[in-house]
């Protein structure tokens, strides 16, 4: 009779067990669904830091062009500066010469 009484107990188990493995099962696949949504989130954040990054490459190097431009240009009206000074030192001999003689 204990025997009997074994089988009912060891199949009331089973499906105690079953159950919670049922259970866990379940509840395992809304946490990995959970987690597959926040992946597409972090995923969606990545993109726009890195598109955030690329704008902000490119600011700075647009900075650097204009400031190698402004500095070429800085450069270039010293060389018309100079060169004006340099005619005009050129003028002024020559009227010196002019005057001497």
């Amino acid at each position: 009779m204990s025997f009997i009484i074994n089988l009912f107990k060891n199949r009331d188990l089973n499906s105690i067990n079953k159950k919670h493995v049922s259970n866990t099962v379940k509840s395992t696949g809304s946490t990995v669904e959970e987690l597959g949504r926040s992946i597409n989130d972090i995923n969606a954040i990545l993109t726009s830091i890195t598109q955030i990054s690329e704008q902000t490459n490119l600011l700075v190097l647009n900075a650097y062009i204009e400031e190698i431009l402004a500095t070429m240009d800085e450069q270039n009206t010293r060389i018309i500066n100079t060169s004006k000074v340099i005619k005009g030192m050129e003028t002024s001999s020559k009227e010196l010469e002019e005057v001497i003689s």
